[in-house]
């Protein structure tokens, strides 16, 4: 469902890209936990798409709770995405 997200968020489709995001974090939240690498990839990529919809507020809120650091510029440390087996 992430990777739904992130084609829609590339096609700047952020309304629809904005309910799956949500909808992947509860599940992964509700599955693996907030602090599992692939919940926080999906947290980063979510503040991203925030940040080019100039909803910094958002971005901040999202990164504080998931404990991402982030650099500027478009960059923060969120680990790559789990690959699937």
């Amino acid at each position: 469902m992430a990777e739904v997200s992130l084609c829609l968020d590339m096609q700047e489709k952020f309304d629809s890209a904005e309910i799956l995001y949500q909808d992947a974090l509860r599940r992964l939240e509700a599955s693996v936990g907030m602090e599992h690498e692939g919940t926080r990839w999906v947290a980063g990529i979510f503040a991203r798409m925030f940040e080019k919809k100039a909803r910094r507020e958002q971005a901040t809120k999202l990164r504080t709770q998931f404990g991402i650091v982030y650099h500027g510029a478009g960059t923060s440390s969120t680990p790559a995405p789990p690959l699937e087996s």
